[in-house]
């Protein structure tokens, strides 16, 4: 019996822990979503060095979101830009030529798409 009641106060006085334990791990808000820079449209390099991807960021302020496209070095896991992130700006949709090591991808501003070239040069930014 008094084990019982030893058990019970130690529960009871555990279950303010488990409350902010509960607390701390609210499910994330939209706006919070939002916030996460977004990867999207990975593509290998041909000599299978490099992984190019879109990187999508959402400016609160203005309430537009925009892309840039940026690689990592698989080996090395050294991590940069091709292209700037600018907003109003979206830079999308890479993919290789057959003509490796050129890269093709989507530039879109003022509502304007358009393909661009990007010639790789052997060592990247």
């Amino acid at each position: 019996m008094e084990y019982k009641l030893f058990y019970n106060c130690i529960l009871l006085c555990l279950i303010p822990l488990f409350i902010s334990i509960i607390h701390e791990h609210e499910p994330l808000t939209p706006l919070e979503v939002q916030q996460f820079d977004r990867m999207s449209s990975p593509v290998l390099s041909p000599d299978g060095k490099y992984v190019i991807y879109t990187i999508r960021k959402w400016n609160q302020t203005t309430d537009k979101s925009y892309t840039n496209l940026q690689y990592t070095e698989i080996s090395t896991k050294t991590r940069g830009f091709l292209t700037p992130a600018v907003v109003d700006q979206s830079d999308s949709n890479p993919i290789f030529s057959s003509a490796f090591p050129n890269l093709y991808f989507s530039k879109e501003k003022e509502k304007l798409d358009i393909f661009h070239f990007l010639p790789m040069k052997k060592k990247w930014i």
